[in-house]
């Protein structure tokens, strides 16, 4: 059928949102919290009511979920578009975030956040019991020639069985090439349960999260001992 003449169609405003049941596992598959590996903020908490809750998390789509939004797929079927498979869970913050730079926060970004938020969640509920804690990180292997750090390594050994907050965390300090990387390596080795040891890589300190500048004050404190 034909528009009538002097009218223009106007477009499609139709959205194929989630359904409640998809919000819900979205929520629980990400474990309540943002799917953004530089956020991952807990989305729910309690309410002064005793029988209600907090929710600040968002049940996005990765691709639009109408035309003309970030990143729509035309190709894409309606019910694809409202399934789980096109979610991912964010916090509000960084659901906006996402929608206003699509150019940058690609699909293929998106789901891997999903996939690693997923991933973490699980790791997490298989790692709840006390001592199985696993590395965050070491994508590294052992120098067998690097040498002469002994020194180094015997006191990071001491500082972990010490006990207090030295016990939990050190933080290596020095110029790039100084070999940072492979002591930590050798430490992780060296403690007898290398699972408990978690490692992450160095951050440039002009480029240091808030979670990063907390690091940094603490490693100055003088409960933390600092090695290197």
């Amino acid at each position: 059928m034909g528009a009538f003449p002097g009218k223009s169609m106007a477009p499609s405003t139709r959205r194929d949102d989630f359904p409640a049941d998809v919000k819900d596992i979205l929520a629980k598959r990400a474990g309540m919290r943002c799917s953004n590996p530089n956020c991952r903020k807990p989305t729910s908490g309690p309410r002064d009511d005793p029988r209600k809750a907090v929710n600040i998390g968002v049940a996005a789509h990765i691709t639009a979920a109408a035309p003309r939004g970030p990143r729509h797929d035309g190709s894409m079927s309606p019910e694809k578009r409202r399934s789980i498979e096109n979610g991912i869970w964010l916090c509000q913050n960084c659901a906006k975030l996402v929608d206003n730079d699509a150019g940058h926060y690609t699909s293929e970004m998106l789901e891997r956040w999903k996939g690693q938020a997923e991933g973490t969640a699980r790791e997490t509920l298989e790692g709840s019991a006390a001592g199985s804690r696993k590395v965050w990180r070491v994508p590294w292997s052992r120098n067998p020639l690097f040498t002469g750090r002994e020194e180094v390594l015997r006191s990071l050994a001491d500082n972990f069985g010490a006990g207090g907050s030295a016990s939990r965390c050190q933080v290596l300090i020095g110029l790039g090439g100084v070999g940072k990387t492979q002591l930590a390596v050798d430490g992780k080795s060296g403690t007898g349960n290398p699972r408990r040891l978690p490692i992450s890589d160095a951050i440039r300190r002009s480029r240091l999260t808030s979670r990063g500048r907390g690091l940094d004050r603490a490693a100055k404190g003088s409960d933390l001992r600092t090695a290197g």
